[in-house]
């Protein structure tokens, strides 16, 4: 191969309380895996090298995963089953590999290529019914942007760029489930918990009182002032990547492994 390398790539998932570790802190995590399972990985050249690898998009801090990956070069071949035996042993069981297979040393970046999301987003609430979250969701859609205030501007992302499939909501036992899928474009990508403020928001626009949902009325309760109430029509949101894809020319979605 020309001294270039095996590239190896993992899936892995992130789950229980390691949803809650910063995309810097599951990359400093998986470097760790990747030293104590002694695989023998490549360094990158300059004054300060490290490990040559790269990760697929980013998920929102407390957002769980079944569906991560991570491309590693290594400067000799293992087979892939030992690759993912040695990780898997030294993994913890919320922050584990689940597949390995060799690619192409040339295939295009993860963050690049991987650009459709599914997502499952549980929708906990004890105030709101189906119809008024379906509501919510309809006017949201019809309006088809969402304003960000970022970096001192106001920022309008268009929706239907962004949503490659209409978003699906079905009742659940704690109240809702909303099958989400996003896009990411050069431009930037749809953040499942932005769109899910921006819901809440929508909610709230349709009622004529206020809406809070008990968890945000403890705050209120004890007199904790918080700069920004997430999600404040819901109890809780959980939020799951089922799978990652990648989008081919001809419409199709491929996954990575």
């Amino acid at each position: 191969m020309d001294n270039q390398g095996f590239k190896l790539r993992v899936q892995y998932k992130k789950t229980g309380n390691l949803r809650f570790l910063s995309h810097l802190e599951v990359l400093r995590a998986i470097e760790r895996m990747v030293r104590r399972a002694d695989l023998p990985f490549m360094l990158s050249q300059g004054f300060s090298p490290h490990i040559r690898f790269a990760f697929s998009p980013a998920l929102p801090l407390a957002a769980s995963s079944e569906d991560e990956y991570f491309d590693l070069l290594l400067d000799s071949f293992i087979d892939a089953e030992s690759c993912l035996a040695r990780l898997q042993a030294v993994s913890q069981k919320d922050l584990y590999p689940l597949k390995a297979s060799f690619v192409d040393v040339h295939a295009p970046s993860l963050s690049a290529s991987l650009t459709i999301s599914e997502y499952a987003i549980e929708l906990e609430t004890e105030k709101l019914s189906l119809d008024l979250i379906e509501q919510g969701l309809n006017a949201l859609l019809e309006q088809n942007y969402i304003e960000l205030f970022k970096k001192g501007k106001m920022k309008q992302i268009e929706l239907s760029e962004r949503l490659p499939q209409a978003p699906e909501l079905k009742p659940s036992a704690m109240g809702a489930t909303l099958h989400l899928y996003t896009r990411s474009l050069e431009s930037g990508s749809l953040r499942p918990d932005i769109f899910i403020d921006k819901l809440a928001e929508s909610i709230q626009k349709l009622t004529n009182k206020k809406l809070i949902a008990e968890r945000a009325l403890q705050f209120d309760k004890l007199n904790i002032a918080i700069p920004f109430k997430r999600y404040e029509v819901f109890e809780s949101v959980g939020i799951l990547r089922k799978h990652q894809y990648f989008e081919n020319e001809d419409g199709t979605w491929d996954k990575a492994l």
